[in-house]
């Protein structure tokens, strides 16, 4: 085999083999934010219920969950553990913008030798917490979403979501979309200091604008 050919078949066995990789072994290197599904990294999504309220997350490869061996005994696809680490933005209360940190889990279950199901599933909450501070009436409560996706990716383009906060309001069924941050400027929305509303200004609010749910967190 000359060195040519040899060096072609090198990068294409080569690209083959990246592409085969389990979990995100092939994604470790991630990709620019907004880019295409599968990459970990920095993304941001854009809820279509809440369309003030985009979530940025960093999705990061945490470990193998499960085994070829389980794979071959019961038929469950192989799935790898992702960290989620971002934040959550939108209105709160009588605020227009505010932030709030957001944490989580992405397993993904690979297609790899004909498992029965595969796709990905996550769980994330944001601690949203914020009251008047000064009758001790609190109007933003943490959320939680549970979401699920078709692609066997730990950043989708789309998640398939329900959604509900700690007034025990459920929001139903909902989608994230992926987009590119310079789509949206509250993708990079920081928040350094939250505001703490005074008892005039709560006292003017009505009860929808403090209890939602016309809000995530509220």
């Amino acid at each position: 085999m000359g060195k040519v050919t040899s060096f072609a078949f090198t990068v294409a066995l080569s690209v083959v083999v990246s592409s085969t990789l389990v979990g995100g072994k092939a994604l470790a290197q991630g990709g620019p934010p907004g880019g295409p599904p599968g990459q970990v990294g920095s993304v941001c999504y854009f809820w279509d219920i809440f369309p003030n309220s985009p979530l940025r997350l960093d999705v990061q490869e945490h470990s193998q969950l499960t085994t070829r061996g389980e794979l071959k005994e019961f038929g469950h696809a192989l799935q790898t553990a992702f960290d989620v680490h971002g934040k959550g933005v939108g209105p709160c209360g009588p605020v227009d913008i505010t932030m709030a940190a957001a944490h989580g889990t992405v397993v993904v279950a690979e297609r790899i030798g004909e498992p029965e199901t595969f796709g990905a599933h996550m769980g994330l909450q944001v601690d949203s917490v914020r009251g008047d501070g000064v009758t001790f009436f609190d109007f933003c409560r943490p959320y939680q979403l549970d979401c699920t996706s078709e692609e066997s990716s730990p950043t989708p383009g789309t998640w398939f979501c329900e959604s509900r906060n700690e007034f025990d309001v459920y929001h139903g069924p909902s989608t994230l979309k992926l987009i590119d941050p310079l789509q949206l400027d509250r993708c990079s929305t920081f928040e350094d200091n939250p505001p703490v509303i005074g008892d005039a200004t709560l006292n003017e609010l009505t009860v929808g604008e403090i209890s939602g749910p016309g809000l995530p967190n509220q």
